[in-house]
């Protein structure tokens, strides 16, 4: 709630209700808000998936169905995509992956990196750990590499058809998030 001009998150979990309506607020008082995400489950360029359990295609829905609703609140919302390496086990152009941090950059001056993801398991059950970082030379480094992530990353565009093409998913698992995830 204290941004003045500008919040970067990275995260890949269904975003919590209290923290997507102050990201909310955020952009309603003019802080240009940010968030870096990517597929639970890793996909090609293409929107496919690659192969893994269902259960984490599921909440790829959940998470982009949250991250939907931020995009279309004024949230600038990228999936991080990366080109494929000779090191990598898979090859064939850009791939979407699964991102694991944990990232909240405020105002080019403060930084909180750990653990705690921006869901309700997060924030009520499970026990997580963040440092929190006041250095505005370290945060403006680190805020540039975000920045040519999201530069390169894919937008989400709630309009676009591969958004529409995965609606319906979305709309079913968000229904079921979190009550029937977390019996």
């Amino acid at each position: 709630n204290g941004a003045q001009k500008s919040l970067i998150l990275v995260n890949d979990f269904p975003v919590l209700d209290e923290i997507a309506q102050m990201l909310i607020e955020a952009v309603h008082r003019g802080v240009k808000v940010s968030f870096l995400t990517g597929s639970v489950l890793a996909r090609r360029a293409d929107g496919s998936f690659f192969e893994g359990g269902y259960h984490r295609e599921l909440f790829e829905y959940v998470v982009k169905s949250r991250l939907g609703m931020l995009a279309d609140a004024g949230v600038a919302v990228y999936e991080l995509q990366i080109a494929a390496q000779e090191n990598f086990a898979v090859t064939g152009g850009v791939i979407l992956p699964y991102v694991h941090a944990k990232l909240v950059s405020a105002d080019g001056r403060y930084v909180s990196i750990g653990s705690a993801n921006l869901d309700i398991t997060a924030s009520y059950w499970e026990r997580e750990a963040n440092v929190f970082i006041d250095d505005k030379a370290l945060v403006s480094s680190l805020d540039k590499k975000l920045h040519t992530m999201m530069k390169n990353g894919l937008k989400l565009d709630t309009h676009s058809e591969r958004w529409k093409k995965e609606a319906t998913q979305r709309e079913i698992v968000a229904r079921l998030w979190p009550d029937s995830y977390l019996t």
